[in-house]
């Protein structure tokens, strides 16, 4: 018997509602457009995702921070020089942030990865 339940969890893909399928010991994740996962490729989708929208906030950080620099030497008033200067180096801040979030992630992946191979073969 197939057993479906809806979950809280989104599609990584399209970003829908996510259904669980179950039978007997077999699980995949379908989400309502027809993307389909198991539960590692899912996992691993996800984690792409997450990934890809890390790098889309620095892209956008950085990409203001270059407005708020080219419209502060545009200003004529001190004040408002002074405030997107300001915006300029707080983006410029946070993208690095995230820059090193990100780094710090894909590094424990790395190692989770090697280190679970090495695991791995030390039990073959």
């Amino acid at each position: 018997m197939i057993d479906i339940r809806l979950t809280a969890l989104t599609c990584p893909d399209c970003r829908g509602p996510i259904s669980e399928s179950r039978q007997g010991s077999i699980s995949e994740f379908i989400c309502r457009v027809g993307h389909r996962y198991s539960p590692d490729s899912f996992l691993t989708a996800h984690a792409e995702m997450r990934e890809g929208a890390l790098w889309a906030a620095v892209v956008a950080l950085e990409e203001g921070e270059k407005v708020a620099q080219v419209l502060a030497m545009r200003s004529t008033l001190e004040v408002v020089q002074c405030i997107l200067e300001q915006e300029a180096i707080n983006n410029a801040r946070v993208a690095g942030k995230i820059r090193e979030l990100i780094h710090s992630l894909i590094q424990k992946d790395s190692d989770r990865l090697i280190h679970g191979s090495q695991d791995a073969s030390l039990t073959s």
